[in-house]
């Protein structure tokens, strides 16, 4: 039976949902998960995963607050920022997930209980770091059982991260058409040789594919191997060890370093930082996007004044180099994702529901669009009229910078080929814009024909 309170993604779990309650998310606890939870939160394992950063804090809430009549309790997690998916993010972050997962499933195995499933879903960056957020996650380990997330580990984390490393990073795009993982046969076919030479992709992947073909029940069969928790041990430490061990992409991008080989002068420069400081103390944004981000120059602005940053680019390098300085500098307020503006993600599971498109999780208190326009408009031949349209969609306040066709950048764009913009000038982006924003500063470089915009959506009903 649905539960028509319940999340449209949270269906799946007979021992419980999540639901919205008075703007509030809620976890709905069911009779069938009690002893399991209680066990949670009287083993010791609950604080132990608090204390080191790995599951999600909850408070109990009022019985009043249950979805059914049936709930065996109500808690109330911390509220996550940004949901985010494994298909946007980089390298270093999925490692970083697989990593964290791993670790709960040691820190469990210690305190009698193990992951019944291990999916990236349940995994979110929440203040910089990889976290779990699915408090029924966790079962009570019985002697003899198998761990029944270890198909999951290896299509969620293990391949995506062995094709992005040995192939190409853009692979990990396939986790939108597979939603439950890359399945191991595939991925198989698409690693090369060489991927064979590590003995943990050689027995996660390459055996654990090779008997799931033979008789399609891999997890029974290599399960055979681990029937004890003193033995289910090595197995997540060999698979901590794999996933340690896969070395980052060979990166070959036209995008990483953009800024620092970008036509600016010094002046420029720090006149572009100061209009967009002067915006966010103007502004005061709780949220920031930043839409093709680079390096996130204007990001690290936005989170040193407490803002909730989401880093956008569709370049796997620049992203993956963001969060790995994001991760070392322990920042708490940017979460880079890898996502093409042109083609964002869309919506996928069942009913098209279960994954939020991008354009459903705004939107932002203020939108950065630096140097970007023009790669949209002239590169991708979007009108301007639609790019504004998707801005104010996406955002309360926007910073852009209208980068005329006299720029030695675009230039170079038009230069083999036809120009085919009559309207790509000033007067034409103003009035694309005026549409949808009212102008609220403006700014031009000095050693650059560029101009600085800083714009305002005009509430809906009035012009």
């Amino acid at each position: 039976m649905t539960n028509p309170e319940a999340h449209e993604a949270s269906y799946r779990d007979p021992d419980g949902f999540i639901f919205q309650k008075n703007g509030q998310i809620l976890r709905q606890i069911n009779p069938s998960y009690a002893e399991d939870y209680e066990h949670l939160m009287e083993s010791g394992l609950y604080e132990a995963l608090i204390d080191r950063g790995l599951l999600i804090p909850h408070q109990e809430s009022p019985p009043a607050l249950q979805a059914t009549p049936s709930a065996y309790k109500v808690i109330a997690p911390e509220q996550v920022t940004f949901i985010s998916y494994a298909y946007e993010w980089s390298f270093s972050q999925l490692q970083a997930a697989a990593a964290t997962s791993l670790e709960i499933m040691e820190t469990a195995l210690a305190h009698g209980m193990m992951l019944k499933d291990c999916n990236s879903y349940n995994m979110q960056f929440h203040r910089g770091r990889p976290i779990l957020i699915d408090t029924l996650s966790f079962m009570r380990y019985e002697e003899g059982m198998l761990w029944p997330g270890y198909r999951q580990f290896c299509q969620h984390f293990l391949m995506p991260l062995a094709l992005m490393s040995y192939c190409d990073p853009r692979l990990s795009a396939l986790l939108v058409r597979f939603e439950d993982g890359i399945p191991l046969d595939l991925g198989c076919g698409l690693l090369p040789l060489k991927a064979r030479l590590s003995a943990g992709l050689l027995m996660h992947l390459f055996l654990h594919a090779s008997v799931d073909r033979r008789a399609r029940t891999a997890p029974r069969e290599i399960g055979q191997v681990q029937p004890t928790r003193t033995s289910l041990v090595p197995l997540v430490d060999n698979l901590r060890r794999t996933v340690e061990r896969i070395k980052p992409p060979r990166y070959q991008t036209d995008w990483e370093g953009y800024e620092d080989i970008c036509l600016y002068s010094e002046a420029d420069r720090l006149k572009k930082k100061r209009f967009a400081e002067a915006c966010l103390e103007a502004v005061r944004p709780a949220t920031v996007w930043d839409l093709g981000a680079n390096i996130g120059t204007y990001s690290w602005l936005a989170a040193n004044r407490g803002a909730s940053v989401v880093a956008f680019d569709s370049d796997h390098a620049s992203m993956d180099k963001l969060s790995r300085e994001v991760a070392a500098k322990e920042e708490p307020n940017i979460l880079p994702l890898v996502i093409d503006m042109l083609n964002p993600s869309p919506p996928i599971g069942w009913e098209n529901a279960e994954r939020s498109a991008l354009l459903e999780r705004g939107p932002a208190d203020l939108i950065f669009a630096l140097a970007l326009l023009h790669h949209i408009v002239i590169g991708a031949n979007v009108p301007m009229q639609k790019v504004a349209r998707l801005l104010a969609r996406l955002g309360t306040h926007v910073v852009t910078e209208f980068v005329p066709k006299s720029d030695p950048q675009v230039e170079l764009m038009l230069k083999n080929r036809k120009d085919i913009f009559p309207d790509y000038h000033q007067q034409g982006f103003e009035a694309a814009f005026g549409a949808y924003f009212r102008i609220v500063g403006t700014e031009a470089l000095e050693d650059s024909p560029r101009i600085l915009y800083h714009m305002e959506r005009i509430p809906a009903g009035r012009s």
